[in-house]
């Protein structure tokens, strides 16, 4: 299985739209696209910070000590807005006003991008405090050392259910956790996880793509593949955001403007100019030697080397901005459109719009067909009401799972995977954890009660013998089953 977006489609844009990078989250900010800490030069403020902060920052406890990092976001006219903050701090220091204080500076100037024209972007602030004084500083967002410090912090926790305790009933040896320290990613935010018709597990990060083979490691980046740098830093690769395996054990990447195919030896990139893709999504590889690609164009269909568009212009969808793509067993292509979900059966296609089913909202981010021939999806909603796990019996009948009517800890699925032999659904409950259903009971797993190392999951796969692997925001995981 296959790429569930988070809450949100748009969100996985990491670079590009308005991600909020912190815990302590804001969306006052009016502001659309921008890049993350980018530019020549960046956005700064025409003060020294330092001096600034220091005369603004007054009253500070003695036994103060830690670190408060901001994000700010300039815009292309050197208007300045606070769009997340992370408080390392001992003690509460909201009197401190430091949102206010920077949304209220007047003399910041804008990015510039490689064109010479002022651009929007973010940057970042270091507060560090200690001994009753402060020391701000520009923080550099792609430092290793800094993003090591992002992943420790206490994140959001947000069980939606009624339902707040649950149980853990893995050990601590059933939890493998991989990251930056014992693995070969540099880059702790793991946004897809393939497995191929080998075993191999690929995991795509936002600095390379990462082959692990039976403990085997290799890292691909721009230096020893096709894959493409940011477009702000030339020494970065290019953030991967999906991922598939097709039936030819391709293995196929997708890091949002451009699509790769890897067949172990050799590289093919997709981009605008050789494809009809826009900025891709989630990628799904049916049974017939398929590949699909959802995107802000409509739905991309790779076939013999050739690929077939469906979208609005030709009339196959009633929108261009596509969320996910599932094709079943007879050939019924799946469709979220955002605001809702269509099927495609035989060139007609059916809007669910008026329909009394969870895809009259839902838009479908991810599907699986089990051997009964029941299908699953996932889906989101805006503001999760009718989001969760949909399930379609050959029968005809709609069911969905969700906090309404089950113990699921949250609507907002980030992925899912179902163990047919064992008979469980594993659930990636965003801004939660690891969620397990056995068809009786629930458990779940945290930050708070096991080793899972994120409430940040971006997707899910079974292995050959049952164990589960899991990419999150903290490096990736392999849930070992008895």
């Amino acid at each position: 299985m296959h790429k569930l977006l988070v809450t949100a489609a748009i969100l996985i844009i990491a670079n590009l739209y308005p991600q909020n990078i912190f815990i302590e989250k804001y969306d006052d900010c009016e502001v659309g696209k921008f890049c993350l800490d980018c530019g020549n030069p960046k956005a700064k403020s025409d003060s020294d910070i330092n001096a600034y902060f220091k005369s603004k920052l007054t009253g500070i406890s003695k036994t103060l000590k830690g670190n408060i990092y901001v994000q700010v976001i300039v815009d292309s006219l050197g208007n300045q807005c606070v769009k997340s903050m992370q408080r390392d701090v001992n003690q509460s220091t909201q009197n401190l006003g430091i949102r206010k204080i920077v949304n209220e500076m007047k003399d910041w100037s804008p990015s510039f991008a490689k064109n010479g024209k002022p651009t929007n972007a973010t940057v970042f602030l270091n507060f560090k405090f200690n001994g009753g004084r402060v020391n701000v500083d520009y923080q550099n967002f792609f430092d290793n050392s800094f993003m090591s410090k992002i992943k420790s912090e206490k994140p959001e926790f947000k069980i939606t259910n009624s339902k707040k305790s649950y149980t853990n009933d893995l050990n601590n040896d059933q939890i493998v956790v991989y990251n930056r320290k014992n693995s070969k990613i540099r880059h702790s935010y793991c946004r897809t996880l393939s497995i191929d018709k080998d075993g191999v597990v690929w995991v795509g990060t936002d600095n390379g793509i990462l082959k692990y083979d039976d403990g085997e490691m290799k890292l691909y980046t721009y230096k020893n593949s096709s894959l493409r740098t940011e477009k702000y830093d030339k020494h970065l690769t290019s953030s991967i955001m999906y991922s598939g395996v097709d039936s030819l054990n391709n293995k196929w990447f997708n890091d949002g403007y451009n699509t790769y195919r890897f067949d172990g030896d050799k590289w093919k990139v997709f981009d605008s100019i050789n494809s009809p893709l826009g900025w891709g999504r989630r990628i799904h590889a049916d049974n017939r030697n398929n590949l699909w690609i959802a995107s802000g164009k409509g739905i991309a269909k790779y076939s013999d080397d050739k690929w077939a568009v469906y979208n609005e212009g030709n009339n196959t969808l009633p929108s261009n901005k596509t969320s996910g793509v599932f094709v079943d067993s007879k050939d019924r292509i799946w469709v979220g459109i955002y605001d809702g979900s269509v099927m495609i059966e035989n060139g007609k296609t059916t809007s669910f719009k008026g329909s009394d089913t969870p895809l009259k909202h839902g838009s479908i981010l991810d599907g699986f067909e089990d051997k009964k021939g029941n299908l699953w999806f996932s889906l989101h909603s805006e503001g999760d009401k009718y989001s969760g796990l949909a399930k379609l019996t050959p029968d005809g009948e709609w069911s969905i799972m969700n906090i309404e009517n089950s113990e699921i800890p949250t609507n907002s699925i980030a992925d899912f995977a179902i163990d047919e032999e064992r008979n469980i659904i594993w659930i990636g409950a965003w801004k939660v954890g690891l969620a397990k259903y056995d068809g009786n009971k629930w458990s779940l797993y945290t930050l708070e009660n096991s080793k899972f190392p994120s409430v940040y999951i971006s997707d899910m796969e079974l292995d050959s013998d049952g164990n589960l692997w899991v990419g999150t925001f903290s490096g990736f995981v392999k849930v070992i089953v008895n």
